[in-house]
């Protein structure tokens, strides 16, 4: 369950760190996630790509697979991150 709730906290950490960066003008580099943004606005396509990836996440959870719950996390570590980077760097 541990992991699965790590999981989701770097899905909401994704989610608003790529609001605040959006909301400074910064641009998505992600063409899926643009893609959810042109169809729903912004939150509209964060809520649907988080629900999906939390989703994924359960499935991997309630599967046993500890592997892909950990390279999920790892990815969405790696993204926010970046995010807080360019948030960072916008202050500068």
């Amino acid at each position: 369950m541990i992991l699965y709730a790590i999981f989701v906290v770097t899905q909401f950490l994704d989610a608003y760190t790529t609001h605040r960066a959006l909301k400074e003008g910064h641009i998505e580099a992600n063409p899926v996630m643009r893609y959810l943004f042109e169809k729903f606005t912004v939150i509209g396509g964060l809520i649907v790509a988080k629900l999906a990836g939390m989703s994924a996440g359960y499935v991997a959870y309630i599967d046993n697979l500890d592997w892909a719950l950990l390279i999920m996390i790892a990815i969405y570590v790696w993204v926010v991150i970046n995010n807080f980077k360019i948030l960072r760097r916008n202050k500068r």
